[in-house]
């Protein structure tokens, strides 16, 4: 099953930069206070890089391993201030939210198991709380 792979790609690199990294997918429950008249569950590719979480699109429609996503973040958005909540929800066990009360926005995610939603949601919560700087978005790459 796709999830138990979502789950099982998941790669803890002991980076302080970048403590946290894996396939997930993310779902819009509120953009700027308003819910989005089509939802959909979208794949991606995040890192936590400091305070941030970077998203990197897939490829293609299939794939779950890092080289099945683009080198360049598609977008950044920073943790600080963000609630990360673990989901209660028996049917979903692997869910999770960021909300964004500073943005209005909501996002669910689903990381493939129950255990790796915890995981996610400690380096999440850490990220939130840290008194890093966001990095800036406009980010050089010199690969």
């Amino acid at each position: 099953m796709l999830n138990d792979r979502l789950a099982d790609d998941t790669v803890n690199v002991q980076d302080p930069f970048c403590p946290m990294q894996g396939c997930i997918r993310r779902k819009t429950v509120l953009k700027h206070g308003r819910k989005p008249t089509v939802t959909s569950w979208q794949r991606y590719w995040i890192q936590i890089w400091a305070s941030s979480l970077a998203y990197f699109s897939p490829k293609s429609f299939k794939g779950n391993q890092r080289s099945d996503f683009k080198s360049e973040p598609c977008k950044m958005i920073s943790l600080v201030g963000c609630q990360i909540l673990l989901g209660d929800s028996t049917l979903h066990p692997d869910l999770f939210q960021i909300i964004d009360s500073v943005r209005d926005n909501v996002y669910k995610f689903r990381a493939g198991s129950q255990s790796a939603a915890e995981k996610w949601c400690r380096y999440l919560q850490r990220a939130a709380s840290s008194d890093q700087t966001p990095l800036p978005t406009n980010l050089m790459s010199f690969e």
